[in-house]
């Protein structure tokens, strides 16, 4: 039965008005996590593929992100709604297609979240045992981030966003330190430009440099997630989505750049390969130990930050589907005191506890077995639900034309082709995201887990149609519809 009484209706509706644009860009790059990106995703890059140009990697895909996100955002502008991409793509291609691209949403950012704390948890064992000598196991830790997780996600939006900002601010005043260090010990006494070269580029690991470099950028599409608590939507949401975009680019390049430099592009590859994660440390050495050493704190808190940020994303659109029926509908209530979703808050608190019990229990390795196998099933999900979204803003646009021709056609249609582009190159080399042999049967098992989801998705929506479910009119328009209408309110907008 549809809510009927005021109480019901008004505790599923999120907050209003908590974000400013500072507010909404902190969800967006804590869940980037910068210091993560340029400490391992970008040593990853190098040790794996033995590309040099791994900064300019960064620069192209920014510039494909921003041609995306000039149509995103012009979606963005007419539609105001939590689902964020399954919206879009709701309204673009239909409701049966937005069903499939919001379970592909729940399965990759649920998955990008949970992965996250095997690392947090190793991670902090690691700092426990060699700074203060305590032998602690991995899941203890991880249940540690587990309950702070939990808690963050039943209070206000912009409670969180005040402490994910104080977060943020530490890591990035940290690279920005160790880009300064890098670049002012060059290796050879000279700053090198090799990695910004694009010959460097121009070789056969160019397509798995360009894969690995995404994952660097997973959650610059979270802005319009918190639309409906933004003050003023269309000018926040766009704001902190090309401001978080623009401040990514400069980051990853300028501080993979200095690194580069540091240690001297010849040697650069073999660095990475022996040190891994410890590299961007090294470089920051002449810092001093006390700086280094809380380096480390802050690479810590930054998956913190980043486990924060994608449980609030994840739980918004866990909202989004209950609130318009696709998924059960006690998904959509919300906390009458913070207005948070609480439901769907509660219940992704419930599988990343399953999740970190399962790998205790099993004795499975939480760092490539959770974090990086669940990270890039969600970091290449999320790629593909964008490049999905981006054909949508394309072909929404198509049938009804905009005032530019630039914003609304061209730019999409571009975007389209690079996006399409890049998860051919991420599915092509997904054995090398997973640092798997090319014949380990799981990298055939995870691509074809995108094709189940969706397919089932498809499946669901259409079936909800010919069912007749009263259901079916909210999809993809739940923030314009109230949900005491659902019995009686027609489909909406494009939205078929």
């Amino acid at each position: 039965m549809p809510p009927t009484s005021a109480h019901s209706v008004v505790s599923q509706a999120l907050a209003q008005d908590r974000l400013g644009v500072t507010g909404v860009a902190q969800f967006v790059l804590t869940s980037a996590a910068p210091l993560l990106v340029v400490a391992g995703i970008v040593t990853t890059g190098w040790a794996v593929t033995g590309v040099v140009a791994v900064p300019l990697a960064f620069l192209l895909l920014a510039v494909l992100l921003g041609l995306f996100s000039i149509g995103y955002m012009a979606m963005a502008r007419r539609v105001v709604n939590a689902g964020a991409l399954y919206t879009y793509a709701t309204w673009g291609l239909g409701k049966p297609a937005g069903v499939a691209a919001g379970l592909l949403a729940v399965l990759s950012y649920n998955t990008m979240q949970v992965g996250a704390y095997g690392m947090a948890g190793a991670v902090a064992t690691g700092l426990l045992e060699q700074h203060a000598g305590i032998t602690v196991a991995w899941w203890k830790c991880a249940l540690v981030a587990w309950l702070l997780v939990a808690v963050m996600g039943s209070l206000r939006v912009d409670l969180n966003g005040k402490v994910l900002a104080v977060l943020l601010a530490g890591e990035v005043l940290f690279v920005a330190a160790a880009a300064i260090a890098g670049l002012t010990h060059p290796a050879a006494g000279h700053v090198s430009v090799a990695a910004l070269n694009p010959a460097h580029l121009a070789t056969a690991g160019a397509g798995a440099v360009l894969a690995i470099a995404w994952t660097g950028y997973v959650g610059f599409e979270q802005a319009p997630v918190y639309s409906e608590e933004s003050r003023n939507p269309r000018r926040t949401v766009p704001l902190a989505t090309f401001g978080a975009l623009t401040l990514m680019a400069v980051v990853y390049a300028v501080v993979s750049w200095s690194v580069s430099v540091a240690v001297g592009p010849e040697q650069i590859v073999p660095a990475a390969q022996q040190q891994s994660i410890e590299l961007l440390f090294t470089v920051a050495a002449p810092l001093g130990d006390t700086v280094v050493l809380i380096g480390h704190l802050l690479f810590l808190t930054s998956l913190l930050a980043g486990l924060i940020a994608f449980h609030n994303t994840t739980a918004r659109y866990g909202y989004a589907l209950g609130r318009s029926g696709v998924l059960p509908r006690v998904l959509a209530r919300t906390s009458l005191r913070s207005g948070s979703p609480i439901a769907a808050s509660l219940a992704q608190s419930a599988c990343g506890l399953a999740v970190i019990l399962l790998y205790t229990i099993m004795g499975w390795d939480p760092l490539v077995q959770m974090m990086f196998y669940l990270a890039t099933i969600g970091g290449v999900g999320i790629l593909l639900l964008v490049t999905i979204t981006s054909l949508a803003v394309l072909v929404f646009f198509l049938r009804h034309r905009g005032a530019s021709l630039l914003a609304t056609i061209v730019a999409p249609a571009l975007a389209t082709v690079g996006l399409l582009a890049v998860s051919g190159l991420c599915l092509a080399h997904y054995d090398t995201l997973l640092g798997v042999d090319p014949h380990s049967p799981l990298r055939w098992i995870f691509p074809i887990l995108y094709g189940v989801v969706l397919l089932g998705g498809l499946i669901w929506g259409l079936m909800m149609r010919a069912l007749g479910m009263p259901a079916y009119a909210l999809i993809g328009n739940g923030a314009t519809v109230a949900p005491a209408t659902i019995a009686v309110q027609p489909a909406l907008g494009g939205a078929r």
